[in-house]
């Protein structure tokens, strides 16, 4: 249930699959700052992204670290399939994750996003 919840550090591969795999790395290293990089943030006026990402890589440490320590850190993962949308605007990436203390979880779904630039970015939304 974390990593749905908080689905993805500079990344040299913009494809959808090089974002998440960017973004586990960064889960499995505890690497918060790193993920919420990995995250496409939409400007508003009067928004202070910066601070945002702050407070989100906060959230994410306390509860991210409580969860991972309960299942012993994510022992691997792999990234097992990539689909992009028709309009190639948005992307699913499906990861199978070996937690440390055995526990396994197939088919996770990472949801991704291109921002105004173009990037792939990790979809926070719903």
């Amino acid at each position: 249930m974390f990593i749905a919840v908080f689905t993805m550090c500079g990344c040299s591969d913009n494809s959808p699959k090089g974002v998440a795999e960017k973004a586990m790395s960064c889960i499995q290293a505890k690497d918060w700052e790193g993920y919420v990089d990995l995250m496409c943030f939409e400007e508003k006026e009067g928004q202070n992204i910066a601070k945002d990402k702050e407070q989100l890589a906060a959230l994410l440490k306390a509860k991210g670290e409580k969860e991972l320590d309960k299942k012993e850190g994510i022992k691997s993962f792999e990234i097992v399939s990539e689909e992009i949308s028709e309009d190639g605007n948005t992307a699913k990436v499906k990861a199978d994750i070996v937690y440390g203390n055995g526990d396994e979880k197939k088919d996770n779904t990472i949801k991704l996003k291109k921002d105004a630039k173009g990037n792939w970015k990790l979809d926070g939304g719903k």
